[in-house]
């Protein structure tokens, strides 16, 4: 009997370079996404995380037996609307995790896939708290409309680090399941998002971490560590945040000891 997978945001990207990998080590992949994946064998779910109707249908339409969650489905900006990007990226994450927690297997796992950009969350520890600290849709509506100041200024990255924190509440939650949760924070890579991040960013920033780097990164590069993840025997890898930007923040904090990584002994 094949084991399910559940990844959101499966029709593009780190999602659809997840499903590719993972289809083929015979696994059944579920897609949650607004569009479909065209891969052959995967089993999608039209689904928009931020609407919890849409969630609650799917959830329904999942197998009650689940081996692994993986959270990929995200959205760089919505000019309309910034608010959506929390909803997607934090909010609609979180509410559909939870509303999983039961159908996955004793054992299982979770891997959220965050981003760079939320590797900081701790340095806006008491807003993302705050945030984290909601419990209720009418709650997260009324702190969005109450506390702009704290997250229209950049929306994106706040999400991304509410993301990054939630991995620890998460894990605290499955320890009794043994439901291990993990999170992958991305660098720069090369998505359909990839238009929005630099206009984010903007051009000159985002080209320097290119540059820093030697490249940007691909969907497949970080689809490479969640499989990584799901195939090894990791029981005691439980509650960590990793890094995945091709060692841009290696050199970061190499600059900050202010030791030449080339230094001859």
């Amino acid at each position: 009997m094949t084991e399910n997978i559940v990844v959101t945001g499966g029709a593009s990207g780190i999602g659809a370079a997840v499903a590719a990998r993972l289809v083929d080590r015979n696994f059944t992949i579920w897609n949650l996404d607004l569009e479909a994946c065209p891969l052959p064998g995967v089993r999608n779910i039209i689904c928009d995380i931020a609407d919890r109707d849409s969630v609650d249908q799917a959830i329904v339409m999942l197998p009650d037996s689940i081996r692994t969650v993986i959270h990929v489905a995200g959205i760089a900006q919505c000019q309309s609307d910034p608010s959506q990007v929390i909803r997607v990226n934090f909010f609609g994450l979180r509410f559909l995790n939870e509303q999983l927690t039961e159908k996955i297997v004793v054992g299982g796992q979770v891997l959220i896939v965050a981003s760079s950009a939320g590797r900081d969350w701790w340095d806006n520890s008491s807003v993302v708290a705050a945030m984290l600290a909601l419990t209720t849709l009418e709650q997260e509506e009324a702190w969005l409309v109450a506390h702009q100041l704290d997250w229209q200024q950049d929306p994106y990255k706040i999400s991304k680090q509410c993301a990054a924190a939630y991995t620890y509440l998460a894990c605290l939650a499955g320890k009794q399941r043994h439901i291990r949760v993990n999170c992958i924070n991305p660098g720069i890579t090369e998505t359909p998002l990839s238009d929005s991040f630099r206009e984010l960013l903007g051009q000159e920033r985002y080209d320097s971490i290119v540059e820093e780097t030697g490249r940007s990164g691909k969907p497949d590069d970080v689809a490479a560590v969640v499989e990584m993840l799901v195939l090894m025997e990791t029981e005691w890898l439980n509650g960590v945040e990793m890094t995945v930007d091709g060692g841009y923040f290696a050199s970061i904090q190499a600059a900050a000891l202010n030791v030449r990584g080339d230094t001859q002994a």
